[in-house]
């Protein structure tokens, strides 16, 4: 499933360099108890992640769980107090190979949607990821269409988990795989 988070109107920026050390910490501990987080980006005022779960209860407390921790991280380290998220959080359940595909473009890539000039990104050789993004570890990377390897061995170790379902696994691939210059469609 692809989950947006929305933090309310007045909450600090989540892309900042202190909040998002801090955020990337507990995205790198979301997985636990059936719950496993594939991919995630990480917006000025939202969270994008790409998950899936063992069941239903796994998945919804897994999301909770790991919302409910970023809150209380970013609420820390601005020394704020109250509600972080918006309302609920938006879920899709993906379900075909072309929306796997189509999510992962979304959350890797999301930080292109919000860029003021987008010209440069049709340029391969201008082309970076996204390094508020789980893109370093993403494995799915069409040959020589891929961040620098240099890049992608500076981020270290994975923090995201491994997926163990087919569509998020093998599925997605009968569709492409991505390049680093793709730019994602509005949803």
């Amino acid at each position: 499933m692809h989950v947006t988070a929305r933090a309310i109107a007045a909450s600090p920026n989540l892309r900042s360099q202190r909040i998002f050390g801090a955020v990337r910490a507990r995205l790198a501990r979301a997985s636990a108890k059936g719950f496993r987080l594939l991919h995630f980006s990480v917006q000025q005022n939202h969270l994008h992640i790409v998950a899936e779960a063992d069941d239903k209860t796994s998945l919804a407390r897994g999301v909770q769980r790991l919302l409910s921790t970023v809150a209380m991280t970013v609420n820390a380290i601005a020394r704020r107090s109250g509600k972080l998220w918006r309302d609920r959080y938006h879920r899709e359940d993906l379900a075909t190979p072309s929306q796997v595909r189509n999510a992962y473009v979304y959350v890797l890539f999301n930080d292109r949607r919000h860029a003021l000039h987008r010209a440069y990104f049709t340029e391969p050789e201008l082309a970076t990821f996204d390094a508020c993004s789980s893109a370093a570890w993403f494995s799915g990377w069409a040959p020589r269409a891929g961040p620098a390897e240099h890049d992608v061995a500076r981020a270290g170790p994975s923090i995201v988990a491994s997926a163990r379902t087919w569509l998020a696994t093998t599925g997605w691939r009968k569709r492409g795989l991505l390049r680093i210059w793709e730019v994602p469609r509005a949803r």
